[in-house]
């Protein structure tokens, strides 16, 4: 005689399955907490075949400025790459024998200096430390002097006119908290990209979607700080209003298709 509780294995399979998703969203948002790294996609596709059929691209939103517990300053100038200038990480491959490192972006073999000739896989330095994938070095002659920060604003002004005082008023709280000495930009953008914070003049018929070049304002926000600020560390605060139907990356045509056209507000950093 047998007796017990009788459970659809299906069920279990599922369970388990969930819970296995469960975890692996929770490695990654661990990863984003360590690094300030959220990409678009978790896995990457392994074909083109899979690449071509991402409605989405492959991207990565990076928060250089995100405030990091505990991070780790070593004292001494960073080891570059002497091609790409890329600097030596734990994703380096690392020769201690022949003392040569690999760059994991270009892979050019590059000779360690004389002040690293002590390493070995019992020795190794803070940058090759598997849990210091974000670090900092103190300022020297070779990084140069501390710049300061730099912050530009990217602003939708394809807005209803109450949203852009909301909008305004958040700014203005935004730039208060940021540090004195800060370098700070506004660029805003419509069906053109404009240098004043007032919505849009263009007109939008009742049956479409604003015109919204977001693609194009934030092309010229990172050439902008690549010409005024080269090599320097800055971030650009993107307040968008809707999908991108201008450009480059426009993810939505004009028609709304008779589907209410809702308006929302995002920040990327």
């Amino acid at each position: 005689l047998f007796c017990g509780n009788i459970t659809n294995p299906k069920k279990l399979d599922s369970e388990e399955h969930q819970l296995g998703n469960l975890r692996k969203m929770s490695e990654f948002l661990d990863l984003e907490t360590q690094d300030g790294v959220r990409m678009t996609w978790n896995m990457l596709p392994g074909t083109k075949q899979e690449a071509l059929g991402c409605v989405i691209p492959v991207a990565a939103i990076y928060t250089p400025l995100k405030p990091i517990p505990d991070m780790p300053v070593l004292p001494y100038s960073p080891l570059r790459c002497r091609i790409c200038r890329s600097i030596l990480n734990p994703f380096s491959i690392v020769d201690y024998v022949a003392k040569i490192w690999v760059c994991p972006f270009c892979f050019q073999r590059n000779h360690f200096p004389q002040h690293y000739l002590s390493i070995s896989e019992d020795n190794l330095p803070a940058e090759l430390f598997p849990q210091y994938t974000t670090i900092e070095y103190a300022s020297s002659i070779e990084t140069g002097s501390k710049m300061p920060s730099v912050f530009l604003f990217v602003v939708d002004t394809c807005m209803i006119e109450e949203e852009i005082v909301f909008l305004k008023s958040a700014l203005s709280q935004a730039i208060e908290l940021l540090p004195e000495n800060s370098l700070v930009g506004l660029i805003t953008f419509g069906t053109y990209v404009l240098e004043e914070l007032q919505r849009d003049p263009w007109p939008v018929p009742a049956d479409q979607r604003a015109s919204r070049c977001t693609s194009t304002a934030l092309s010229i926000a990172a050439s902008l700080l690549g010409l005024c600020v080269p090599g320097t560390g800055a971030r650009i605060m993107a307040f968008v209003g809707g999908p991108s139907t201008e450009g480059i990356g426009s993810v939505s045509v004009f028609h709304i298709n008779h589907l209410k056209d809702l308006t929302f507000l995002c920040f990327y950093s």
